[in-house]
């Protein structure tokens, strides 16, 4: 990852967004060029920088839902709640049983403050796909916000009997037992 961070320091994102990075094709080399590029800054903590490789891995393959979902996810975690939710909705608008979408929206709701539209959405996700990973430790993190915390510990232990290694959901348990 950070060889290609030092790749695009040399040439510079704009250089590489507008003037190499530019061509639509069937098999969308180019949009995954980006993509990948966008992963690699997002999993180094470079947020910004990722969201304009995802954005233009998007403008040049718009149907890729997964572009789509991660530059949302991308934009939710620069605080750019709007414009995540405006993508969530597009993706749901394509595939409303996109699961991924309906959580991160869920998600996006929550911070805006939408308690009861992130809960429904939420249930929506949980009756298409009951053991997404993400998505239960979402609603286990909704049940301790209301301080529902039993409820927490249902999802939490559903969660890592599916996973176990998951390291947020034992964190999370841990948390929550003191008010059990």
């Amino acid at each position: 990852f950070n060889k290609i961070a030092r790749y695009t320091d040399k040439l510079t994102d704009t250089y590489l967004i507008n003037a190499k990075l530019l061509k639509k094709s069937y098999s969308n080399d180019d949009a995954w060029t980006c993509y990948r590029i966008g992963e690699a800054f997002s999993n180094i903590g470079q947020i910004s920088r990722a969201i304009n490789y995802y954005k233009q891995a998007v403008t040049l393959a718009p149907y890729v839902l997964d572009f789509k979902n991660k530059y949302g996810v991308a934009l939710a975690a620069n605080n750019l709640l709007p414009n995540a939710e405006k993508e969530f909705s597009e993706i749901l608008k394509e595939n409303p049983k996109h699961v991924s979408a309906l959580t991160n929206l869920g998600f996006v709701k929550l911070r805006q403050g939408n308690v009861k539209e992130a809960e429904l959405i939420y249930y929506k996700a949980l009756a298409l796909d009951p053991d997404y990973e993400a998505l239960l430790l979402n609603i286990a993190g909704l049940c301790a916000y209301k301080k529902d915390f039993k409820q927490a510990e249902t999802y939490l232990n559903r969660l890592l009997k599916q996973h176990p290694n998951n390291a947020q959901a034992k964190q999370a348990l841990q948390q929550i037992k003191q008010y059990i």
